[in-house]
């Protein structure tokens, strides 16, 4: 046990999963500034539409058939679908920042070795 007047020399953090954590993939991020201050990321998988309804013949009047690709329903364009939003005050985004910048740094050495060899 510790002395209550002691300043302690180390904390010792336990990460734990959520019932909701999954791990996602990222094709980019979209965010900004909340109207409280804070800093908000979206981040987005893009792909392209899925088919709201296609439409097959029957042959025979009992086998499936051919799409009948021009009576289509789908969406025009690409789907960016948001993954999963987080915000963070100032001091976490700068924390993110820095973490993201020094992992960059670490991958664009580990590839530049890469070539090289």
């Amino acid at each position: 046990m510790t002395d209550p007047g002691e300043i302690p020399k180390e904390v010792t953090f336990h990460y734990i999963k959520s019932n909701l954590f999954r791990v996602i993939h990222s094709d980019g991020a979209i965010g900004g500034i909340s109207p409280r201050g804070l800093i908000y990321i979206n981040f987005y998988s893009e792909r392209h539409a899925i088919p709201q309804q296609v439409f097959h013949s029957i042959v025979d009047g009992k086998t499936l058939g051919d799409e009948i690709v021009d009576r289509r329903i789908s969406r025009d364009g690409a789907i960016r679908e948001i993954e999963v939003g987080a915000v963070m005050d100032l001091n976490g985004a700068i924390s993110l920042r820095d973490w993201l910048n020094d992992h960059i740094r670490t991958l664009e050495n580990m590839k530049s070795k890469e070539r090289t060899q």
